[in-house]
């Protein structure tokens, strides 16, 4: 495959679902994380495209200290396909450190946008794709990077759009630290942080060591973006800043396609992080990787253009992390991130514009579809490249020319997954075309224990908080709910679960003694948790309620 100067972009093409245009949406809220180059600040940059057709009024409203100069674009119009790119100082990032502030930007429309955040100073920079307010969810895991540099540090930055939001966050096994403080209290391997957030309030918290895994537990939705602010990856040439949007835990599934990042002739790494416990995952010919708690991560490392079919027994987290260059003799790219889309958040098209560097558009697609794509109109001619570990699926790479309005569609409506890689000597950034749909947040909180929650079906019995159980299924003909009323079940009862939330105080938990559940299996115990409740030893009640 052969290369010029410009950008290219990536498609993964897979199952029909209704489709969404690049996440457009009428209320934004954004933060920024700290980045760090140790030259001057450089600038924020909000590329907004109108995703309507008709004409958009936009609003930009700064949260910020006193002292933070906006700039003078607070309010335009855009034109259906009008591109704007709004210059915003560096100071609106967080600082470096652990703190809440008032540091984000309200971007309101009459019609849909996209908005995409490309967080840049000096050679250091990332950039992600924005998600609506409307979109927040109220659980999340973070995917992060080993510290490879002095001054690097691991951060997770959570913003809130309402008052109240209490956000809970347990750590990882930190390797490298003691402990994180906050608000005048160290916390330790395995704790949890309470953080308290205002609305248009941001909480950053950085360390000086891997903080993957972390999960992020909140009482209203939030945002989570998590990275580190500069690192080197597996090479050590080139270092930058590293980050993306974590998706909610309802956003995750479990078939994913591997990218590449384009012009490489080094590998490309990625880590896979489940959600759930025992959890099996196979990569291509990489098989039974099992990883049994949530937040636990495996990670692997791909060739270039070696493409690769994910899939696994629950819903889990996949990151790609392109590499340091090796030498001087291809310094095209250094280290970013973009967490991959599983396959079923395909869409029929999507509207889109990048950085004004070199980039790409990456595709996969069915490979009997590939004549119908189309960008700005005009057929795609591309050489495909086929997916170890699922025959029916091709890969393949697309120069990005301008940086402006485009679309991207196929013309039988066929769906299919995109996304944008691009960069500069030193420099790279990548994020996605789009999400994956869910249901809209509904009122029902477990978090805070309300009889809301307690809801259920037929033979799909559902909780509607991301933070607890997420489902339970009985294996007989009986019905259950949850009860906050202990109800003590034989041991031999079988109940089919699929459990989040296991290490929150007064939240349902797991009983990791059980033997790993592999398909077929049912052996899993419910219980009414204690904090760390995951390391007792004995014998715990699992409770439930039936349903007369």
């Amino acid at each position: 495959m052969k290369f010029n100067n410009t950008t290219a972009f990536v498609v993964l093409m897979i199952i029909k679902y209704t489709a969404v245009n690049g996440n457009p949406g009428q209320y934004f809220l954004i933060a920024f994380p700290q980045n760090y180059h140790g030259k001057a600040e450089g600038l924020v940059n909000l590329i907004i495209i109108s995703a309507s057709n008709q004409n958009v009024d936009v609003q930009l409203t700064f949260h910020t200290p006193v002292w933070f100069v906006p700039p003078l674009d607070l309010s335009f119009k855009l034109k259906a396909g009008e591109r704007r790119q709004v210059d915003v100082l560096g100071t609106i990032r967080m600082p470096i450190g652990t703190s809440v502030d008032y540091r984000s930007v309200s971007i309101r429309s009459t019609g849909n946008i996209i908005v995409l955040v490309y967080n840049k100073q000096a050679s250091n920079g990332d950039a992600f794709l924005a998600i609506p307010v409307s979109q927040f969810g109220l659980e999340y895991f973070s995917v992060n990077y080993d510290i490879t540099r002095s001054m690097a540090a691991s951060f997770i930055l959570i913003t809130a759009p309402q008052n109240d939001t209490i956000v809970k966050v347990r750590l990882p096994k930190l390797k490298k630290v003691g402990w994180i403080s906050y608000d005048n209290r160290d916390y330790h391997s395995l704790e949890t942080m309470v953080i308290h957030l205002s609305e248009h309030q941001a909480f950053q918290f950085q360390v000086k060591d891997d903080l993957t895994g972390s999960h992020i537990v909140s009482n209203r939705p939030v945002s989570v973006i998590s990275g580190l602010n500069r690192t080197s990856v597996y090479y050590n040439r080139c270092i930058s800043h590293v980050s993306d949007l974590m998706p909610p835990v309802e956003r995750m599934s479990t078939t994913y396609v591997t990218i590449s990042f384009p012009q490489h002739i080094r590998l490309d790494v990625y880590r896979i992080l489940a959600v759930s416990p025992d959890t099996i995952v196979s990569a291509g010919n990489i098989t039974d990787i099992i990883l049994s708690e949530p937040g636990q991560y495996k990670e692997i490392y791909l060739e270039p253009y070696k493409y690769v079919y994910i899939e696994a027994t629950k819903p889990i987290l996949v990151a790609q992390l392109s590499s340091s260059p090796v030498d001087t003799s291809n310094r095209f790219g250094d280290p970013s991130m973009v967490v991959l889309n599983p396959t079923d958040a395909a869409k029929e098209q999507y509207y889109f514009s990048t950085p004004n560097l070199q980039s790409y558009l990456t595709i996969v697609i069915d490979k009997d579809h590939t004549a119908g794509l189309r960008l700005d109109g005009t057929p795609i001619e591309i050489e495909w490249f086929n997916v170890t570990g699922n025959d029916s699926l091709v890969v393949g790479e697309l120069v990005i020319s301008q940086a402006k309005f485009h679309k991207v569609n196929h013309v039988s409506g066929i769906k299919f997954l995109g996304y944008i890689q691009g960069g500069s000597s030193c420099e790279a950034f990548a994020f996605p075309l789009g999400y994956r749909d869910f249901v809209t947040n509904s009122s029902c909180n477990a978090f805070l224990k309300e009889d809301s929650c307690m809801e259920n079906s037929d033979n799909n019995s559902s909780i509607n908080n991301q933070a607890a159980i997420r489902s339970v299924t009985s294996s007989s003909t009986l019905k259950y709910q949850y009860s906050l009323k202990s109800k003590q079940l034989q041991s031999n009862s079988i109940i089919s679960c699929h459990i989040e939330c296991v290490y929150l105080e007064g939240c349902w938990g797991y009983n990791y003694r059980a033997p790993s559940i592999r398909p077929g299996e049912t052996n899993c115990h419910l219980l009414y948790g204690e904090s760390a409740g995951n390391a007792k030893l004995d014998d715990w009640k699992f409770y439930a309620q039936e349903i007369k």
